[in-house]
C-alpha cells in the first residue's frame, strides 16, 4: 500500500538528456566531469547483501557548474562484486575516479567494509550514517564516531530536491530502469502518529536510493545547502573529521 512520494513524471523531469553514465561512457564521463569539476565529486553507498531485494549500491554525484546537484555516475554492483573484499576495492576505484571529497556510506549492513574504507579513504572523506529516530535531522556523535539522521526526512529532502530539479538525473533511458526504478520502489504512509514513513514494495529493491540519500549528505558536508534542510554546521564537520581520525588512530596529514 501507500502512495508514491514522487512520480515516474517528476523523475522524469529532473533527468537530464545530455547527462549519460552507461559503462561505455565512462571515461568519457570521468574526463567530462573532472574538467567541468567546480566544488567536487560527492559518493554515498549503501550496502547490501546481494540477496533477495537488497543490493550494494553507488551514487555519485556534485556540482559541475551551477547550482544543482547532479548525478554523474550510479551504480549496483552484481555478479563478483558481490564479494565484500571486492566491493571495498571497487568502490575505492569509483571514488578515486570521480575524485571524491567526501563519501557518506550507510552504517547498518557493512560493518567490515566500513572499517576497511575509512582506513583507505580516511576520516575526512569517509563518513558512516546511521538511520534512528532523534530530534536532529542530522548531527555528528562524538562518542559513536558517525552521522545520526533521520530516515524520512532525509529521504524527504532528497524527494522534494528531485522535484524542484535541484537533483538532477542522468538521461531517462539509463535511469529509467536502474536508479529510476529504485527510487519508484518507494512507498509513503502515515504511522499510527500520523507521521509520514516509506517502505518499499516487496521484492523492489529500494537501495539506490538510500545511495542518493547518502551522496546528498556528504554533499552538504562540504556545500551547505539550507534549502536542502540539512543544518550541518562546520564545527560538527571538524568535530567529525577529529573523532574519525582518533577511532580509526589515523595520523593527522
Amino acid at each position: 500500500g501507500g502512495v508514491r512520494p514522487i512520480s515516474r513524471e517528476q523523475i522524469k523531469a529532473a533527468c537530464d538528456e545530455d547527462t549519460t553514465n552507461g559503462p561505455a561512457a565512462l571515461q568519457r564521463n570521468q574526463t567530462w566531469f573532472t574538467e567541468r569539476k567546480m566544488l567536487h565529486s560527492f559518493a554515498g553507498c549503501d550496502w547490501g547483501s546481494g540477496e533477495g531485494s537488497s543490493f550494494t549500491y553507488v551514487v555519485v554525484g556534485g556540482y559541475y557548474g551551477g547550482d544543482d546537484l547532479r548525478v554523474a555516475y550510479h551504480h549496483r554492483f552484481a555478479g563478483e562484486e558481490l564479494e565484500p573484499v571486492r566491493q571495498v576495492a571497487v568502490v575505492q576505484e569509483i571514488v578515486e575516479a570521480y575524485g571524491c571529497q567526501r563519501v557518506v556510506a550507510d552504517y547498518g549492513g557493512g560493518m567490515d567494509r566500513n572499517d576497511q574504507l575509512l582506513r583507505l579513504l580516511g576520516p575526512k572523506r569517509f563518513f558512516r550514517l546511521q538511520y534512528v529516530n532523534l530530534r536532529a535531522i542530522l548531527q555528528w556523535d562524538f562518542e559513536l564516531g558517525r552521522f545520526l539522521g533521520r530516515r524520512t526526512e532525509l529521504m524527504t529532502m532528497v524527494f522534494e530536491a528531485m522535484k524542484r530539479k535541484q537533483i538532477i538525473l542522468p538521461r531517462w533511458e539509463e535511469t529509467e530502469g536502474g536508479l529510476g526504478k529504485e527510487i519508484m520502489a518507494c512507498t509513503s504512509e502515515l504511522n499510527q502518529r500520523g507521521e509520514t514513513i516509506y517502505n518499499r514494495a516487496p521484492n523492489n529493491p529500494d537501495d539506490g536510493m538510500h545511495a542518493l540519500v547518502y551522496m546528498t549528505v556528504a554533499s552538504t558536508l562540504s556545500v551547505p545547502r539550507p534549502d536542502f534542510v540539512i543544518p550541518v554546521v562546520k564545527p560538527a564537520l571538524d568535530t567529525a573529521i577529529s573523532a574519525g581520525r582518533e577511532w580509526a588512530n589515523i595520523p593527522s596529514n
